[in-house]
């Protein structure tokens, strides 16, 4: 849950190793312009970070289909780049047994950015899943009013 809703956004990871979460706020700005808060939450062993962030529904939709694309061929990679660059995910998939690597790089700050890095080792069954989620939080996001 998300301030008494209903949580909308995606995770990679697991919840007792590294992990990922990005969950959808709000539309913000102009509706015409598209842009919508999101908030980034990471956890690493000794080490967690939470922020807040704008971006376009666009590249949650590309990725969804880039992952989408790794579950059924087990082939290629999926990256997302939210449009302010603090947040840059890549999946890639290592092996033809369906294993995934995930690269996340967070950034916070604009004189003097700190920088989280961190892997997340992982395979095909969680593909799926995490498309799933990108779809809720494209549609949740598109039924909420400004």
């Amino acid at each position: 849950m998300d301030n008494g809703r209903q949580w909308v956004g995606f995770c990679i990871g697991t919840e007792t190793g590294p992990r990922l979460r990005v969950t959808y706020i709000a539309a913000t700005g102009i509706p015409e312009e598209g842009w919508h808060r999101f908030r980034v939450e990471a956890a690493v062993p000794g080490f967690t970070a939470r922020f807040e962030f704008e971006s376009l529904l666009d590249v949650i939709a590309g990725f969804r289909d880039n992952v989408l694309a790794m579950s059924e061929t087990l082939r290629g990679a999926a990256a997302l780049r939210f449009t302010e660059e603090d947040v840059r995910i890549h999946g890639e998939m290592s092996d033809r047994l369906g294993h995934v690597l995930w690269r996340i790089e967070l950034r916070h700050g604009v004189w003097d950015p700190v920088t989280l890095r961190f892997n997340i080792q992982d395979d095909q069954t969680t593909l799926r899943k995490i498309a799933a989620q990108c779809n809720s939080l494209l549609k949740g996001a598109n039924a909420r009013p400004v």
